[in-house]
């Protein structure tokens, strides 16, 4: 409740009349219409996210879409000029680049761990133009697993229950991918394979010395690398001058589309809009972050075929125009697949995605853990600085529903 009122009292006492000069703003440069714009969107994020526990967050939305509609350029965040995001640069000392970018380059090859496998596996499934954005392969070399210590280094080397295992050698992956058996990919399809190294969730195998071979951060949103071929990712190569999408235009669309489904807001913009802008807006910041970081990302989807790829990965367009269309015939719970989107979209803010499963228990198809050493987080732990500086942090249990934040009914356990 008092975040509101601070929300309310910041709009006024940024469009109050002053002489003063901003200076410092990292964010707008000084802009406060777009600051404006700001609070009205982190506003408008809120309500969605207590709406479960706040009856009166319908009507509330429903006040600003109204004052929206009769306000001139609108209340919220619309367009890319207007995200609220934060650019890391270029400097090294004191290194001021991308957290991703230096922990996938200037960290050593890999110090970025590892993606998740079935992140990576459905997006090149789908075929999706971020794909190369995303991911940095490095390597194209193949393990041979019948040799114990390049079998210790494949991900998922000391289970036997992995549904996506090594890559190149997954029949799961494989089909996924192509469409075809592990045995029946040519070379090039399984040496592109190869480089998608990451691991199934939960995996507890132990961590082998396979820093030159993980997947690691690409072009977007680190400032990393565009994945024209596989080649280490370390040696300080990149910009590392990414950016943090804190509320961005498309992550308000995705807003005001739950706010439809579940509250019967009404925009005045059906959902299949909304979520085709969406992508298209959340694609076109991917490729203008990822082709200011590394000239090879320049040109269009056409002009990958210069690659070589094993793999045509579709124009944003197209890709946008299928996913709408799968919108449209999807038979299971409109929200789910929303949010399945999402989940792909807000890669570079891992908050929006942990809040919105926690908010909805969607994506509801993510894989299961391999093992449960513990129940599924319900918050995050105070820093450990916290917890030494001050006697009176909270002491909470992080994976107990008595402990969940406030606006969490769901209160998910595995």
């Amino acid at each position: 409740t008092s975040l509101f009122a601070l929300i309310d009292a910041g709009i006024a006492n940024i469009q109050a009349t002053s002489t003063a000069t901003i200076g410092g703003d990292l964010i707008y440069n000084g802009n406060v219409a777009r600051w404006t714009k700001a609070a009205y969107s982190l506003k408008l994020k809120l309500l969605v996210q207590t709406r479960r526990v706040d009856n009166t967050a319908g009507s509330k939305i429903a006040e600003l879409l109204t004052l929206n509609t009769s306000t001139t350029g609108g209340i919220f965040i619309a367009s890319a000029a207007d995200d609220f995001q934060f650019r890391f640069s270029k400097t090294q000392n004191p290194d001021n680049r991308h957290p991703m970018y230096i922990d996938g380059y200037a960290g050593g090859e890999a110090a970025y761990t590892y993606f998740g496998a079935k992140f990576m596996a459905e997006m090149l499934a789908n075929r999706d133009p971020r794909t190369p954005f995303y991911f940095k392969r490095q390597t194209d070399k193949v393990l041979n697993l019948d040799d114990p210590a390049e079998k210790q280094t494949a991900p998922c080397s000391q289970r036997d229950d992995c549904v996506y295992s090594y890559f190149p050698l997954s029949n799961y992956v494989a089909n996924l991918v192509y469409g075809k058996t592990a045995a029946n990919l040519s070379d090039d399809e399984r040496n592109y394979l190869a480089g998608y190294f990451g691991r199934d969730r939960s995996d507890p195998s132990g961590v082998p010395n396979d820093n030159p071979l993980r997947t690691t951060v690409g072009a977007y949103p680190a400032g990393g690398l565009f994945d024209d071929e596989a080649e280490a990712g370390g040696d300080n190569q990149g910009s590392g001058d990414g950016i943090f999408p804190m509320i961005t235009s498309w992550m308000v669309k995705f807003y005001l589309i739950e706010a439809q489904l579940t509250m019967g807001a009404t925009s005045g913009i059906t959902n299949e809009k909304l979520l085709g802008d969406a992508l298209t807006e959340q694609m076109a910041k991917v490729f203008a972050v990822g082709t200011a970081a590394d000239a090879d990302a320049s040109g269009t989807v056409a002009d990958w075929a210069d690659y070589e790829w094993p793999i045509t990965y579709k124009a944003p367009a197209t890709f946008v125009t299928d996913v709408v269309a799968g919108y449209t015939t999807f038979a299971g719970d409109k929200l789910q697949y929303v949010l399945k989107q999402a989940w792909f979209a807000n890669f570079g803010n891992g908050y929006e995605i942990y809040n919105a499963f926690r908010r909805t228990g969607f994506p509801g198809d993510l894989q299961e853990p391999l093992q449960i050493p513990r129940q599924f987080a319900l918050r995050l732990p105070y820093a450990q600085s916290e917890v030494n500086l001050n006697p009176n942090t909270p002491g909470v249990v992080y994976d107990s529903p008595t402990n969940a934040v406030f606006w969490d009914a769901l209160k998910f356990q595995f």
